[in-house]
């Protein structure tokens, strides 16, 4: 299997397929997170509005790009052609996989609880 295609041998890339793959089950995950957080009333009451919205925007990008890895692999991937590891698009294939990480990370990231009590120091 070569590693990137030869000029004039049409081919699919192994990696775009991977990268694919963990689009559509980034965003599958989102999906399921988001469901069981809308469950915990209590956390949403307590959680502010800039908050709630910075996530519901991160969702909602995460889920337009895991769609559009996975079209944008069905419309340039023909998988009957000669396979390689790497392709021109395993880039975009790459940034987007790296985009939906960042959201999901958003998405699920743990709140910080701040501690409005200052501390005392003593010099």
């Amino acid at each position: 299997m070569p590693l990137h295609p030869m000029s004039d041998i049409p081919s699919w890339a192994l990696f775009n397929l991977a990268l694919a793959i963990l689009g559509g089950l980034i965003a599958v995950t989102a999906i399921i997170r988001v469901l069981l957080n809308s469950r915990k009333k209590k956390e949403d009451a307590e959680e502010n509005a800039k908050d709630k919205s910075t996530r519901n925007v991160w969702f909602t990008i995460t889920l337009i790009l895991g769609v559009v890895g996975v079209v944008i692999f069905i419309l340039t991937q023909d998988m009957r052609d000669q396979m390689v590891l790497f392709n021109w698009w395993t880039i975009a294939h790459a940034i987007l996989a790296v985009a939906s990480a960042i959201g999901l990370k958003v998405i699920v990231g743990k709140k910080k609880k701040r501690n409005h009590e200052y501390s005392q120091v003593s010099y």
